[in-house]
């Protein structure tokens, strides 16, 4: 299991989406690494239907936008509404 450290804030974004504030002093580059490993962690979970077995495949991505930028939060946050739904499968 990954784990963050009690700084991090992780909110409910909207329908399966999270949206986690977090801070770092070690730079942009190994929290984009940090979160890549997080968002590549595999998941599986089996439910029975009809007394069937199905296997579910859980999977995230991740993107991490850098508050640092000279860009306000209320920007960041309309960057975030406009990002395109991932398609289903």
């Amino acid at each position: 299991m990954i784990s963050f450290p009690d700084v991090d804030e992780l909110y409910r974004w909207s329908g399966p989406a999270f949206l986690g504030l977090v801070h770092r002093k070690n730079g942009l580059l190994a929290l984009k690494q940090e979160v890549s490993k997080a968002a590549t962690h595999r998941l599986e979970e089996t439910i029975i239907v009809n007394q069937r077995e199905l296997l579910i495949p859980i999977s995230a991505s991740g993107l991490v936008l850098d508050l640092g930028d000279g860009h306000s939060s209320e920007e960041l946050i309309k960057r975030l509404i406009v990002l395109p739904s991932p398609p289903a499968n």
